[in-house]
């Protein structure tokens, strides 16, 4: 399973990719568990027969503030100017997606077969809340983190990575007031530049830090490697 984010969304869903996008044991873990609930069944990856597998899918995970069901399909034939009748009937080309609606109290059953999305979807959920009720937005993201801590949330990974967890949050948040200004003001040139010289510090952090590579990071910010570290020498002759 592939997890990507659109190019006009790229500083979104940093956490999620950070929970089931990385290249680590424990994502793996928790993206095989993510992958059994959704087709309902468990798959051994380190067995040596054949393994049997659904037909793949598109599928987007929402959570965002628009309501919308637990399931729906989304088709790009429905944008087509002139309907494609295709050939004897049929359709020559079509492209659906398949949106999952992953935020708290939808899609339950999905969430209790999937602990990891389940403490993901609570922490997202904890955040809106207490932005709602008036939080300054760091202080939402901090209590959520803390309460995600205190509760052992995904095996103590919200411990371990507590701050890039309170950094991607911020960042993602910041983002949706971005795209909020921007569709009632227009686009304003200089704000894509901020944000993006914003992820190019948080990837270069990341770096020294040295606890993700630098194709890691790329993946969790969305921004090409060497916008943010040095090329490799080249070897020598």
């Amino acid at each position: 399973m592939e997890f990507q984010t659109l190019p006009q969304r790229e500083y979104k869903d940093r956490v999620f990719k950070a929970i089931f996008g990385r290249d680590t044991e424990e994502s793996g873990r928790w993206r095989l568990e993510l992958y059994n609930a959704l087709n309902e069944r468990d798959v051994d990856i380190f067995g040596k027969t054949l393994v049997k597998i659904p037909t793949p899918r598109f599928m987007v995970f929402y959570n965002g503030g628009k309501e919308q069901p637990d399931v729906a399909k989304f088709r790009l034939s429905d944008a087509f100017i002139k309907p494609d009748a295709g050939s004897e009937g049929g359709r020559e080309f079509e492209w659906t997606a398949t949106l999952v609606n992953i935020n708290e109290g939808r899609n339950e059953a999905l969430h209790k077969k999937c602990l990891s999305l389940y403490h993901y979807s609570s922490f997202v959920a904890r955040i809106k809340r207490n932005l709602a009720a008036g939080m300054e937005k760091r202080a939402a993201v901090v209590e959520a983190v803390d309460f995600a801590v205190a509760n052992n949330y995904l095996d103590g990974f919200f411990k371990r990575q507590k701050e890039d967890i309170i950094m991607f949050s911020m960042s993602e948040f910041d983002q949706e007031a971005y795209d909020r200004h921007r569709r009632r003001e227009g686009y304003e040139e200089g704000r894509e530049e901020g944000a993006l010289q914003k992820a190019v510090e948080d990837a270069k952090r990341l770096l020294a830090d040295g606890k993700y590579t630098a194709e890691e990071i790329s993946g969790l910010l969305g921004i090409p490697v060497e916008a943010f570290a040095e090329p490799a020498p080249a070897p020598a002759p």
